[in-house]
């Protein structure tokens, strides 16, 4: 379980932010492992976050597997969409 607004801080919105997520998750995703990722606290959310955050693990791991391996809690409707 992970706290976005530990790792990036209230702003999820530049491409740094999103890769500190993304090196922190993708080996545990790659090993089959589940992964929460809780956006308590988090006041903005911008693509370029989600791209490099989540996006990228996309290469190696099928779409399918991330909905089943990933659950993002306390996250707005925008940031879910």
């Amino acid at each position: 379980k992970y706290n976005i607004v530990s790792i990036t801080g209230a702003y999820c919105t530049t491409p740094d932010a999103g890769q500190r997520v993304y090196d922190l998750i993708h080996p545990l995703l790659s090993r089959g492992q589940q992964v929460e990722l809780n956006f308590l606290g988090v006041k903005a959310y911008a693509s370029p976050f989600f791209n490099y955050g989540i996006g990228q693990l996309l290469k190696d791991i099928p779409a399918e597997s991330l909905r089943d391996l990933i659950q993002f809690t306390n996250i707005s409707s925008v940031g879910e969409s």
